[in-house]
């Protein structure tokens, strides 16, 4: 077993974002005991070309889904080839941002045994030149440390690529989400293990590009509801704060004007609602419409 594992899943990737990848791993520093496993989701030979010019003498494992496996299932298809007693992400559009970035991740749960789960600021790359640090404040931070299951309301952690777990509490992503499947995954993680640590320290580098699920599922109400429906579903209920995450649900409802329970049902598959905030505000819509 190796000290971390660098799991790169691709598709169709953007040359330059993965070159700068794979250059960034080979200027790592202060470490030598790991691993990198590429697994390919594209359709042409593309991401093997590219990968094919670096030389990590030994140290790679690239692996060709016959079939695409999709976003999800290829995460995971990763999870399961991986034998780090770490697990760290890097989407094949973002790259380690310092040559110490991989030992300084490895460092955060080597210095805390105790946690299984640790993450630092990452820094947002735009196509038109832009730069953006994705950091959580200090109150996030206070509320976070306290109760994990805050990711349902704000994600402040960012994407996989920001986050270091240990593989004892590793659990596949759920394969029916897009939109928030990072979010439930931590959360699960999160539910067996509590502790997180977190480094300001930013490590990693996010390229942000036009394709990204991100631009396909912000607004699109049947993806925004069944998710944060499933989430508060499978996490949320019983919890002593759901009133909170309740609340949101509510937003949502309120924010794609949702004035039928049919539709409800139809986006989240729950066969009925009893919360009264649930009732009232599609009741509110209905006679908001109604009044148009």
């Amino acid at each position: 077993m190796c000290k971390v594992s660098v799991c790169i899943p691709t598709y169709q990737s953007k040359e330059q974002l993965l070159r700068n990848s794979l250059v960034a791993l080979q200027n790592q520093i202060g470490i030598e005991d790991y691993e990198i496993i590429i697994s390919d989701d594209s359709a042409n030979d593309h991401v093997k070309n590219i990968v094919n010019d670096y030389d990590f003498k030994g140290k790679l494992i690239y692996t060709k889904n016959k079939n695409p496996l999709g976003p999800q299932k290829n995460w995971n298809h990763l999870l399961e080839l991986c034998k780090g007693e770490y697990v760290k992400f890097i989407f094949h559009d973002d790259w380690l941002s310092k040559e110490t970035s991989l030992s300084e991740f490895c460092k955060l749960l080597d210095d805390h045994p105790e946690a299984d789960f640790a993450f630092t600021p990452s820094l947002d790359h735009f196509n038109d030149g832009r730069l953006k640090l994705n950091a959580p404040d200090e109150e996030f931070m206070k509320r976070f440390t306290s109760n994990p299951m805050e990711l349902f309301l704000e994600n402040r952690v960012g994407c996989p690529s920001a986050v270091i777990v240990r593989r004892r509490s590793i659990t596949p992503f759920a394969t029916n989400l897009k939109w928030l499947v990072d979010v439930e995954w931590y959360m699960r993680i999160l539910k067996r293990n509590p502790r997180i640590i977190y480094s300001d320290t930013s490590l990693i580098n996010i390229g942000i590009n036009d394709q990204q699920v991100t631009n396909e599922c912000i607004d699109d109400e049947e993806i925004q509801l069944r998710e944060h429906f499933y989430i508060y579903k499978e996490h949320l209920q019983d919890n002593p704060d759901k009133k909170r995450y309740l609340d949101l649900l509510v937003t949502l409802i309120k924010r794609f004007h949702i004035d039928s329970f049919a539709i409800l049902r139809k986006y989240t598959g729950f066969s009925f609602f009893t919360e009264y905030k649930i009732t009232r505000a599609i009741i509110s819509n209905k006679i908001k419409e109604r009044n148009r």
